[in-house]
């Protein structure tokens, strides 16, 4: 993608990143740009936006979920939560929507490998995708429909309990933070259990997921020490974790080759092994559009995902500025960057 400043910036370009004010999308990327929407742009003292050049447009993004879908949903949540006053059933239950339609929206492309790509550092996103990964999850290991709708459900209240709690979160160990603050943190799963005891929308199911995505095999987790988790609570507990290390949610912030290598680190102890697997396959060690080096010192950008998650399809970067440069596309090989 290219910076420009709005003055440069031509009639049909198409948008490489979203603009946002005060946190709020005003045009989402892969928007095609025209004049009406820069002299707003304009008007609002924004200085520069970032466009998609030939390179972009030939890059092929697999994401669980398109910008404008993404985006969609993700302010839905917010508004729902923001509006949430504790036991509102008349506020939590228009989630139940919202986690059915991710049911029929999440894998129906039956995609082998996916981009798994962090826009911001929030809790909307965050609920957003992590229910996302869940459902796809769950439906590769074949569960059933309902245990599907039970884990959207779930998922997408799992953080619910983060309303009641004041403690800062973002790029935070909670070895690093004071031991009251802590204990207020790991609360926010009985918050949010409490909350939704009620709801008769929700089952038991549901409602262990949002008490115990925190717990881990080993019963190291937080707030009972369980070992004996429900599969679906399992999933979450995977999902949650992998997605927290890389927006830096209640810990560093870390990269997605250090969020998979953590979660297969620790699969079979903390973490349901099948569950941690099939999360390893199915998202892709690197994101396209992202750069590696390689063992013999040359980058290479990603310009899609191939069968193998640790395989994508590369080009030297030294080859990008040549003419037909997609002629020069290759699989990368681990033995290559290992």
């Amino acid at each position: 993608m290219i910076r420009k400043v709005l003055s440069e910036v031509k009639d049909g370009e198409i948008l490489a990143e979203n603009i946002e004010v005060d946190g709020t999308v005003l045009v989402s990327k892969d928007t095609v740009l025209k004049p009406e929407y820069i002299d707003i742009l304009k008007e609002l003292d924004i200085e520069y936006i970032y466009v998609k050049d030939e390179i972009d447009n030939y890059l092929e993004k697999t994401e669980l979920l398109d910008t404008k879908t993404q985006i969609e949903y993700e302010n839905r949540i917010k508004e729902i939560f923001e509006c949430h006053i504790h036991t509102n059933h008349a506020t939590l239950i228009r989630l139940e929507d919202i986690a059915d339609e991710l049911v029929n929206t999440v894998g129906n492309d039956e995609k082998n490998v996916y981009d798994y790509i962090i826009t911001k550092e929030n809790i909307w996103e965050h609920t957003l995708m992590v229910t996302a990964l869940s459902i796809l999850i769950a439906k590769k290991m074949n569960l059933s429909s309902q245990e599907i709708e039970e884990i959207s459900k779930g998922a997408v209240l799992h953080d619910l309990g983060y309303r009641y709690i004041d403690v800062p979160m973002l790029n935070v160990d909670l070895d690093e933070i004071e031991p009251e603050q802590v204990f207020e943190y790991k609360k926010h799963t009985i918050y949010g259990y409490c909350a939704v005891e009620k709801e008769e929308w929700l089952n038991d199911d549901v409602r262990k997921i949002i008490l115990s995505h925190h717990e881990c095999l080993d019963g190291s987790g937080f707030p009972l020490k369980q070992k004996n988790m429900t599969l679906l609570t399992q999933i979450v507990a995977v999902t949650d974790t992998f997605d927290r290390k890389l927006r830096g949610i209640s810990t560093r912030k870390c990269s997605l080759v250090e969020a998979k290598e953590y979660l297969k680190a620790n699969s079979g102890i903390k973490y349901n092994k099948e569950v941690v697997d099939i999360l390893d396959r199915i998202i892709g060690k690197f994101t396209t559009g992202s750069k590696i080096t390689l063992k013999d010192g040359k980058t290479v950008l990603v310009i899609r995902q191939g069968e193998n998650a640790d395989e994508p399809l590369v080009i030297l970067e030294e080859d990008l500025n040549k003419d037909n440069f997609e002629s020069y596309e290759k699989l990368l090989k681990k033995e290559d960057y290992m």
